[in-house]
Formats: structure tokens, sequence, C-alpha cells
């Protein structure tokens, strides 16, 4: 990685849309960032809509250490976060802390 090349973090969950995680995933990196997918579930693959499988980077618990520029929450994690439950209540919780944590060292 070079040393002005921005660090982009992209957390995924199930029920996340494939196409648009992609999509960032390519503009970010096309653009020259570095972008690490994480994986706010308990394995790293992660079933997307229609199913669809990705494979993240790491665990997000994994990212507290590194210093990110960005941190994008895809469309559908947010609003799913916003309209469930416990489930993803915690899952949005230790996403936010996560990437506090990641963008202020």
């Amino acid at each position: 990685m070079e040393p002005s090349q921005k660090n982009v973090l992209v957390p995924i969950a199930y029920g996340s849309e494939g196409s648009e995680i992609v999509t960032l995933i390519d503009v970010f990196s096309y653009a020259g960032a570095h972008v690490t997918v994480a994986s706010v579930e308990g394995d790293l693959q992660v079933v997307c809509l229609n199913h669809v499988k990705l494979v993240a980077d790491k665990f997000i618990s994994e990212c507290v250490s590194h210093k990110f520029d960005l941190v994008i929450l895809p469309v559908r994690i947010s609003k799913k976060m916003c309209e469930d439950g416990e489930g993803l209540t915690n899952r949005k919780d230790k996403v936010y802390k996560s990437a506090r944590k990641a963008t202020s060292n």
C-alpha cells in the first residue's frame, strides 16, 4: 500500500445487496484506494440477496487497530439495522464502535 493511498472499510452482513457491495469495491479500487471488506457476521463468507456469496477480507473486530479514511455502510445494511430487532441493532453497534475506533487512530 502506498503512503498516499486511502483506506476504505466496507462492512458486509447477511442480506447485503451483492451488486452494491461489488460496485463500491470496484469504484474505490479503481480510484486507487485500498478497500477492506469486513464481515459483521460470525463467518467471513456472507450470503447476500439472491444467494450471492461474498467472502470478506477479515472480521469487523479485526479492523479496530487499523485506520480508515472512509467507512461505507451499504444502504441495505443501514436500512435493515434501523428496521430490524435486537440482532441487527447489536450488529450496528458493533460496526459503529469498530469503525469509530478504526478512524480515530
